[in-house]
């Protein structure tokens, strides 16, 4: 039996595995590729399509599903094929052309199964584009085909509280989070990246109490709770901070590599 064997790691990406320019450090791979090594399964809970996923796959040793859609979707890329799913119903398409004509500064990025638009783009969508490696498709809202996965919302950082507000307000049938001070966005109640770790475990046969998480934003506060010891590096946002069981060194510092460092001396 190797040191690691039924435990998983699930790792936020922003803010976490990813340094300030969006890379990944050779020492985070060196300890993620020990872990897996001895036995541990690895793998990343993100707000990211399952296209967007497809480049750190091929770079990282994965070896369990990738909670995507900041958990209303969860892709086994070995299988090539989605073990959840949860989907957004059919007024979908009122509620991102209400706030997009409420707010028209506003651009909605919106996720299908394999592929992504963009509704009323801005400056924001046009850089995100680039961060996530993936090129950007506008259409009107009625021209992209159901069902919708989530809705990303780009907002200036300064307006993001009014969006928010008049969201929850209006259409409080969705369930909303922030993933960063210009995103706001939008699923079906009842996921989250939380439910996602948990779709992970089952499909790997893991108990809870060996799953192990870090993440540094709101976003990431369910994939936090659902963990038996989670992480937080130091560069997370403050209630992050206070929920996480241990605060290991910032994302430009290899906080992956901290927290393996961590485990391997607690096991």
């Amino acid at each position: 039996m190797k040191k690691f064997d039924g435990m998983l790691i699930l790792s936020d990406m922003d803010g976490t595995l990813l340094d300030s320019e969006k890379k990944i450090s050779e020492e985070n791979i060196r300890a993620i590729q020990y872990f897996v090594d001895n036995g541990g399964k690895f793998s990343l809970a993100t707000g990211r399509s399952k296209s967007s996923m497809e480049y750190y796959v091929q770079h990282l040793p994965i070896n369990a599903p990738v909670v995507v859609y900041n958990g209303a979707g969860v892709y086994d890329f070995k299988a090539d094929k989605f073990v959840f799913q949860k989907y957004m119903d059919d007024t979908c398409i009122a509620f991102i052309d209400d706030i997009c004509r409420e707010f028209p500064f506003v651009a909605g990025e919106v996720y299908l199964d394999f592929t992504e638009f963009v509704v009323n783009g801005n400056e924001i969508t046009d850089w995100h584009f680039k961060q996530i490696r993936l090129p950007m498709i506008e259409k009107k809202s009625t021209e992209i085909p159901l069902p919708w996965v989530k809705i990303n919302f780009c907002i200036p950082a300064e307006r993001i509280d009014e969006v928010e507000a008049y969201a929850l307000e209006k259409h409080s049938k969705w369930f909303f989070q922030r993933s960063g001070s210009r995103f706001l966005e939008a699923m079906s109640k009842g996921v989250d990246k939380g439910t996602g770790a948990l779709e992970v475990c089952k499909a790997e046969n893991i108990d809870p109490k060996y799953l192990f998480t870090i993440g540094d934003h709101l976003n990431d506060i369910e994939l936090i709770e659902a963990a038996g010891i989670s992480f937080c590096p130091a560069n997370s946002q403050d209630k992050i901070k206070e929920m996480a069981d241990v605060i290991v060194t910032d994302n430009n510092n290899s906080a992956l590599a901290s927290m393996i460092d961590w485990l391997d001396k607690k096991f």
